[in-house]
């Protein structure tokens, strides 16, 4: 537990405590080894599957010895403002080699914000068309190319985010893969938090399927490389790389529970 409890003119109080440095860089450390062992022992190069630290609502501070000391170099952010201010204190920290990936809900609003900073690898979460376009439109008058993956509502539950599996063909036929300034790497989703193995692999066997159809509808001369697959978290990404994931995001096993906003 990191949240004590503590008792002040008879009320309690809960004051949230960070894991200590030292378990971070173990917990990070022991998930890579995990990330890369899973792969092996289902057949794959550790090398094909990339960790994404999850760094969302943790402060810089907090997370920063898992680059600076263990050598993570992926971190992802979900909330645009809290992610543009932490990548501007590790400059002013002379820690430039980090890649930052935007893992969250993206307003319309806020692609040309997005994109005219220049500091993201790559956005995970691009759930519509509408947003593409956003990204696309704010990409092509900066002269920039946006590296993105498309959202896919894998587990058909209302409460997340994505394009339905219908979707995502649908913005296809619309022009999707003729967007400038967009390049598609590949598929995102995330699987219902249950303790059922095959609900969840299903999730993560379809996106893969998915991702192969795209990848016949974009042909062999489509700028598009469509090889990305983006699923698995702290609790399921060993079934996700059983089922082909390239990447997995995984916050609270590396860094503890989070902060309440």
């Amino acid at each position: 537990m990191n949240v004590a409890t503590a008792t002040h003119q008879e009320k309690n109080v809960e004051v949230f405590v960070p894991i200590a440095q030292e378990e971070v860089l173990r917990n990070y450390r022991r998930v890579a080894n995990d990330v890369a062992q899973a792969a092996v022992d289902c057949g794959r190069n550790p090398e094909e599957v990339k960790l994404v630290a999850v760094t969302k609502t943790h402060t810089l501070e907090h997370v920063l010895p898992a680059r600076t000391i263990a050598g993570c170099v992926n971190f992802g952010e979900n909330r645009l403002e809290e992610a543009l201010q932490k990548i501007e204190q590790a400059r002013d920290l002379g820690v430039k080699d980090i890649n930052w990936h935007y893992i969250g809900t993206l307003q319309s609003r806020k692609a040309k914000k997005l994109v005219d900073t220049g500091s993201f690898c790559l956005v995970h979460s691009v759930d519509s068309f509408k947003l593409a376009r956003k990204l696309s439109q704010a990409a092509d008058t900066g002269g920039r190319t946006v590296h993105v993956l498309l959202q896919v509502n894998t587990s058909g539950e209302s409460s997340k985010q994505g394009l339905n599996p219908s979707g995502w063909k649908q913005a296809v036929q619309e022009g999707l893969l003729d967007l400038p300034g967009l390049s598609i790497e590949g598929l995102m989703t995330m699987a219902p938090f249950t303790s059922d193995e095959e609900v969840v692999r299903s999730c993560f066997s379809r996106l893969a399927s998915f991702r192969e159809e795209l990848q016949i509808l974009a042909g062999k001369d489509t700028k598009h490389l469509i090889k990305e697959l983006s699923m698995g978290m702290s609790n399921d990404y060993k079934i996700a790389i059983e089922e082909g994931s390239t990447i997995v995001r995984v916050g609270t096993d590396i860094f503890g529970s989070r902060p309440k906003p």
